[in-house]
């Protein structure tokens, strides 16, 4: 039984521990499936397969409670000791270094949530105030393509590479007949003439911030219709939109990763802070 930086708290079912399965040899085919890398999947298929709370959908968790589950498995299946490169901050030299993950502990969180999930802040300029949820790892990732679709230049690189992807495997494939083949490639064509079609159209920004908080915020002095609040975010004064961001950034559940690691001599010696970025990667240099 996993306890979740959470507490459950952001969750209608308050659920503050998840039951998760220990790493397998049969689970190591995934890290060294280079499609599951390429296509950054590889946590999705892990947590699919290693949380056992029916129910529960690994997209809808928090990526703090996600982080707290691959850490657990990482730690119990390898090993505590975690290798990892770090930059001197004096120099700028790359040095190699072991980072002990027992030591990364879950941040503070002490909010209360309603029935919802969802947390009340009250507006510094303004005094309305407001509920907001943290966003779920699907909600995320949503937010991330909505943000992409956005930029022009974004669109034209993501269709070239999609392109060029279906051809490399059309060009090795030997399941499909001549004919549709043919029709596969003609869509490629079709997706090469529409990423040339696309023109800059001068705006050189997205909608970034108002996109999430439009996705965080679900009410405005008890008012939860959806435009209202839309139309409420794109109007919001500046100081009210930075103190919430802030707000929400500084007390989301998760993982403290500001770590220490130890210098070598060669550097000085001594110790440093580091950020230890915790991602698909985690599991690679095991297996």
């Amino acid at each position: 039984m996993i306890p979740l930086p959470s507490k459950g708290l952001p969750y209608k079912h308050k659920t503050d521990r998840l039951q998760v399965s220990y790493l397998t040899a049969n689970d190591e085919n995934m890290f060294v499936s280079p499609n599951l890398y390429r296509d950054n999947l590889l946590i999705d298929y892990l947590l699919n397969e290693k949380i056992l709370d029916a129910g529960i959908e690994p997209s809808e968790l928090l990526d703090g409670d996600r982080d707290a589950i691959i850490l657990w498995l990482r730690a119990t299946g390898y090993g505590n000791e975690f290798p990892i490169t770090a930059t001197d901050k004096a120099t700028g030299i790359e040095f190699e270094s072991i980072v002990d993950l027992s030591t990364i502990n879950f941040k503070e969180f002490n909010l209360e949530s309603d029935e919802n999930g969802w947390f009340t802040y009250k507006l510094p300029a303004s005094g309305d105030e407001v509920k907001f949820k943290f966003l779920n790892h699907r909600e995320v990732e949503t937010l991330k393509d909505i943000d992409t679709a956005e930029s022009p230049a974004s669109v034209k690189t993501r269709l070239e590479t999609i392109s060029q992807e279906l051809r490399k495997f059309l060009d090795i494939d030997e399941m499909l007949n001549k004919a549709q083949k043919s029709k596969l490639y003609e869509a490629c064509r079709s997706i090469e003439d529409w990423q040339e079609g696309i023109e800059d159209d001068g705006v050189y920004y997205t909608n970034s911030i108002t996109n999430r908080l439009e996705a965080q915020v679900m009410a405005v002095n008890g008012n939860t219709n959806r435009q209202y609040i839309s139309e409420y975010v794109l109007n919001m004064n500046v100081r009210d939109s930075l103190a919430l961001r802030k707000y929400i950034n500084e007390n989301e559940p998760g993982l403290d990763f500001n770590i220490e690691v130890e210098k070598p001599q060669s550097l000085g010696g001594g110790s440093q802070t580091v950020f230890l970025p915790l991602d698909q990667f985690i599991f690679l240099n095991i297996a």
